[in-house]
């Protein structure tokens, strides 16, 4: 269901060039040099990862970090992450953690080892 709902965002992201009424369609619309930048629909799929462990699981989820054995949550994820062509995993993850630490503080939640108090 996750892998759905990032495919759909990620279609939802991308610019529509249909003509508004009233207006002419431009015969070549202006293009951005180098690659999309995919992180916002990454951090996306990966809330809905963490999301689905903790409802399947009834557990908070180890994130390991980078010099340590794989854990099993890690595990799971990198085979649904290196499916849709994301690989890294365990860097992707601890980025993830951040930013939903930050996330969390700026809207008055209070985060202790990843679990709020």
């Amino acid at each position: 269901m996750a892998i759905c709902h990032y495919r759909l965002f990620l279609k939802r992201t991308k610019n529509n060039t249909a003509p508004l009424p009233g207006r002419m369609r431009l015969n070549n619309p202006p293009k951005t040099r180098g690659p999309k930048n995919k992180k916002m629909p990454r951090l996306y799929l990966q809330s809905q990862i963490h999301y689905a462990w903790i409802v399947g699981k009834k557990s908070y989820p180890s994130i390991n970090n980078v010099d340590y054995p794989t854990s099993p949550f890690i595990a799971f994820a990198e085979d649904v992450m290196v499916g849709e062509g994301i690989f890294r995993a365990t860097k992707n993850w601890e980025e993830f953690r951040s930013f939903r630490k930050k996330a969390l503080q700026q809207s008055g939640i209070k985060l202790v080892r990843g679990k709020t108090v």
